[in-house]
């Protein structure tokens, strides 16, 4: 019996040791207190970041073609630099708005000479100017007749095509809606008070003028070669005869404010057209 006493009492014994941690007095056991383990944030050399708890290179967190941004993996076309903006799925420089002068290049003024030789500043719009290898094409508006009744005191447009390098005229026409006389034609009633049609200037004064060199034209101020109200033209004009056998000089007198305007205009564009090209 009390063999069987001792040897319970051993086992509690062995039991009550067993439950204890670390350090036992007698039957009980003081547990022994430990140290808190603080684990310092991992620190990163820029430009890598933690990612999973090691420093990585946010450029090989993410698939070909997109970045890291904000903690994610984006397209890379959906981020572009400040000066950059999204095009077709692309980022590309930003291009910068033309700021135009406040006048503006587009305006030419030219000295108009009304059917008095009154001569006034006025101001031609050059609505349309487009380069080609070896011709610029312009479109203009410009007032030619000023002395009419108000329905026929047009803006009328032209169009003229100038070679480059040599500013020698390469065409020049002018736009009708049948015959009525608008702002889109050539500047005078058809006829004119001296009988000329806008078929014969087009057959007639406007190829004389398309033949002129830049040189000769720029002396020519009014289609004369005589003094006309104070101009006396740098050049003598040899314009030969119209279709009638008559000296085209005198056979446009009636029509001086066409042709001596047109001259003018012309005489502008080619101004602007020299220094241009």
């Amino acid at each position: 019996m009390k063999k069987l006493f001792l040897m319970i009492t051993t086992l509690l014994l062995v039991l009550t040791l067993s439950a204890c941690d670390d350090l036992c007095v007698g039957n009980e056991c003081a547990v022994e207190e430990k140290d808190e383990v603080i684990i310092e944030p991992e620190v990163c050399e820029l430009p890598n970041i933690v990612y999973d708890g090691e420093c990585k290179d946010p450029a090989t967190l993410c698939p070909t073609g997109e970045v890291y941004l904000n903690g994610e993996c984006e397209t890379a076309a959906l981020v572009c630099d400040e000066n950059q903006v999204l095009d077709n799925g692309a980022c590309v420089d930003k291009v910068e708005p033309e700021v135009c002068d406040e006048v503006g290049t587009n305006l030419l003024i030219y000295e108009h000479i009304n059917g008095h030789g009154v001569f006034v500043d006025r101001e031609a719009p050059l609505l349309f100017e487009y380069e080609l290898a070896t011709y610029v094409k312009y479109q203009l508006s410009y007032l030619s007749c000023t002395c009419r009744d108000a329905d026929l005191n047009y803006w009328q447009m032209m169009y003229i095509e100038v070679y480059k390098g040599t500013n020698a005229i390469k065409t020049i026409s002018f736009g009708s809606d049948g015959g009525h006389y608008t702002g889109g034609m050539w500047g005078d009633s058809s006829p004119t008070p001296g009988g000329k049609t806008l078929e014969d200037f087009e057959n007639e004064f406007i190829p004389w003028l398309i033949a002129q060199p830049y040189e000769t034209l720029k002396q020519i101020s009014v289609f004369k070669n005589v003094e006309y109200n104070g101009i006396t033209n740098g050049v003598q004009i040899d314009a030969g005869l119209d279709d009638s056998g008559v000296d085209m000089i005198d056979a446009y007198t009636g029509s001086s404010v066409s042709t001596n305007n047109m001259i003018r205009i012309v005489n502008v564009l080619l101004a602007y057209h020299d220094e241009k090209y």
